[in-house]
This record gives structure tokens, sequence and C-alpha cells, in this order.
């Protein structure tokens, strides 16, 4: 029954070609049933075709249910048929014909519109979270399904420890046909699997059109490229040993997540070639805040309803650092030599600067520590304080491994290589 309906689907949408031609073959035979009785008359032709374009000519009222007048057929009948006097019969049914041609293609618009917007459904045997790309290509393909430029709104996930899919859901926009996709599947044992496709027209206001959403336009990701990155993360390895089953949630009004000590927040460090998966780091005060596209993960058997996001848009944190702040302070100071300099780097003339800072702090190992290993071990008087607008201030010593970290009042020490103070040093003094 689908690939029937398909069949109907694509004769409605091209029968547009079709009617072409089976007007133009109409007027080339009326062309050749000139009544030569009623004398010669120049350009008969080009007359049968502005008749039947009066006939074609209407206007269409939108009310719940559009009406479409053919006025051209009503100016043709009351002030222009009486006034023929070579070859009416001609002339007439060329109006007549713009006249059937004009509802035939409102009826076939909305025939094609109904097959279009139905609800499709394909048997499925299995999804999987490692398949799901090609089984969703397969499944495209095989609903006869034609998607835009279409911008994933909003997904769930429910699958088990090996992938096997249980329950998804998605729903996406195409910005090129104004349509809403959705997709639902169910797995039910005691029934055939179907993997449903529902397509709905959305009116022109719709939210997505508004251009000053600015966060939407620059993290806007699309139904494959998620796919892409589910097929590259290890879901079980952030998952605890005796999860059953995992859902996978993503909203595309969840701009940004702030730091949170109840979630696990991951962000996408590095991709290993070899594997083909992302590697995966887990964030720390330091790393925050991050935006962009966040996929949650939630045990569906975990009674305190924990938490782990995964930040999907950057392959580091160190970019939504620098485009998270407007402005950076360095200050350097020099006790020793009781001298003390300050100098200020800006985003849009420094970024180089700014990106080398921060790649250099981001290249050693960060371990946050307890303030009591501190104890009479501050003895260094050359450091390095680096604030920026966004209260977050980052203070490091020569010849000390430990760095105080302070976002929000909320002050956090790290152990970490001492190194990182000469390599700070070294890039300001580019």
């Amino acid at each position: 029954m689908e690939s029937v309906l398909s069949f109907l689907e694509n004769f409605f949408k091209y029968s547009g070609l079709w009617m072409t031609l089976c007007v133009i073959c109409t007027i080339l035979y009326l062309d050749t049933k000139k009544d030569k009785n009623e004398g010669k008359e120049k350009y008969v032709l080009l007359k049968i075709i502005g008749f039947y374009i009066l006939g074609w000519i209407s206007i269409k009222i939108n009310i719940k249910t559009p009406i479409v007048i053919p006025i051209g057929f009503i100016i043709y009948y009351l002030f222009i048929s009486k006034r023929i006097n070579k070859n009416y019969n001609i002339k007439h049914k060329a109006c007549i014909l713009g006249v059937i041609v004009l509802y035939l293609g409102c009826l076939n618009s909305y025939i094609y519109k109904a097959l279009e917007y139905r609800d499709k459904s394909i048997i499925v045997q299995n999804l999987n979270l490692k398949d799901l790309r090609k089984q969703w290509e397969d499944a495209i393909e095989k609903l006869n399904i034609d998607i835009g430029n279409e911008i994933l709104n909003n997904m769930e996930i429910t699958s088990d420890i090996n992938g096997n899919i249980k329950n998804m859901s998605w729903e996406t926009y195409d910005s090129i046909n104004k349509n809403k996709y959705e997709v639902e599947y169910n797995k039910n044992k005691k029934s055939m699997n179907k993997l449903n496709f529902k397509v709905t027209k959305v009116e022109e206001n719709f939210e997505y059109k508004n251009s000053n959403n600015i966060y939407y336009d620059e993290h806007k990701i699309s139904m494959f490229e998620m796919i892409d990155k589910i097929n590259s993360i290890n879901f079980n390895n952030m998952v605890s040993s005796n999860c059953a089953e995992y859902k996978i949630k993503y909203n595309n009004k969840l701009k940004s997540e702030e730091y949170n000590e109840n979630n696990q927040n991951y962000y996408i460090s590095s991709y290993d070639e070899d594997k083909c998966l992302y590697n995966l780091d887990l964030g720390q005060k330091i790393h925050f805040p991050m935006k962009g596209n966040i996929i949650t993960l939630l045990d569906t058997n975990n009674e305190n309803k924990e938490q782990i996001n995964i930040f999907i848009d950057r392959n580091e944190y160190v970019d939504n650092q620098i485009e998270s702040i407007e402005k950076l302070n360095l200050c350097v100071e020099n006790n020793q030599n009781n001298r003390k300099s300050n100098s200020t780097l800006h985003i849009e003339k420094d970024n180089y600067l700014l990106t080398q800072i921060v790649n250099a702090l981001d290249y050693y190992t960060w371990e946050e520590v307890n303030k009591e290993e501190l104890k009479d071990k501050n003895d260094s008087k050359n450091s390095i304080t680096i604030s920026s607008e966004s209260d977050v201030s980052l203070k490091i010593y020569e010849n000390y491994q430990f760095v105080y970290y302070k976002y929000n009042n909320d002050e956090i020490i790290y152990k970490c290589n001492k190194d990182i103070y000469s390599d700070i040093k070294s890039i300001l003094k580019k």
C-alpha cells in the first residue's frame, strides 16, 4: 500500500509537466479546427493562447476553506464572448480549457499535499545506535522522503547497554520547505516494529524563522550530524556498571549549562581515528562556563535522576572560553624586583595571543586539591594573575605547583605543573 501511495505522490508532484504537455497539444489541436468558411483571420494561434490564459486567470480568497474564483472567465463571458466575430468555438473552448486547468491544478495541489503530509511508516527489525545512520538513510529511501535543510529541534532515545534502541523520537524543522518532521519508534515484542514518520506544514511566522535568534543560528545541528555524534561516543564508559538502560536526550532550547556539582559535565577533547570515537574529558570548574549543543544522558533505573551532560559542539573548550568573554585582563606582578606591570588584551585585537594563553592553560593536567595541603607552601613572590569580566580569576605562582582559581566567589585550588608560570610569562613577552 505504501508503494502505491508513494507512486501517486510522485505522480501528482510532477503533474505540472504532463498538464503542460496536454495543454500544448490541445492548443495545437484547436488551431487545426479553424473555420475557413468565416474567412482568414490573422494570429489565430496567439489568440487561442490568449483566451486560454484569460480563462486561467483567477483570484483566491484565503478563508478557512480557500475559494478560487475564475475572474478571467467571468470577464470573458460578460464582456468579450459576444464580440467575437470569427472562430468563436475554438476561442470559447480555449477559455474553458484555462478554467479546467486552473481547477485541475487546485485539485492536484490538494491531493499532493494530502499525500505528502500523510503519516508514513516502515517495518524495521531492530534499530541500533551504531548502525543508526545507515538504517535512517535506508528508511528515507524506502519512505520516499525529500528532506531539505533540516534543523534538529529535539531528540530522545532509550537504549539498552548494547546500543539496541527501545524507543526513539525526533523533531526537526526544514527551513527550505517550511516543514516539521517527526520520527517515532517504539519496540513492541507483540507486534511488528514500525518506524513512523510524520510531516507537518508550519506557518510562515514559525519561531525559528526569527533571525534575531543568534544562538540558534550559530549552534544549529541537523539530524544526520547528531546521529554522527551519537555514533562516535561510547556512552557505556560514562554510565554505571549496573546500568541496563539509559536515555539520550537533546533539546535545542538548552543553550548552555553552568557548572553543577550534582551533574557530570563532559566535553569533546579529541577524536580517536583508530577507534572512530570521540575522547571525552570530564569538565572541571575551570572549564566553565561553556556553551553549545548538549546531549544529556540519564540512567532510567537511577532513582536519584543524576544527569550527565556532554558538550558536543567543540573539540576543545578553549574556543568557548575565548568566545564567552569580551575582554581579558592580564596582570603580571613581580614583587621581587619591586616592579608591577599591568596589561589589557582585547578579544578582537589580541585573539591570537588570548588563544595561546588559554591553550597553555589547557595543556597541563589540573587536579583539585584540599586547602589543607597548602599550609606554609605559599612562599613565592612572583606571580601572574589572570582575571576576566565574567568573574574568573586565576593566580599562578613562580616555582609553585598550585594554582588559585576563583569563579563567582568560589575559590578552588588546583595542583598543576610548575612550568605553567614560565609558559604564560614567555607568551606575554611576545
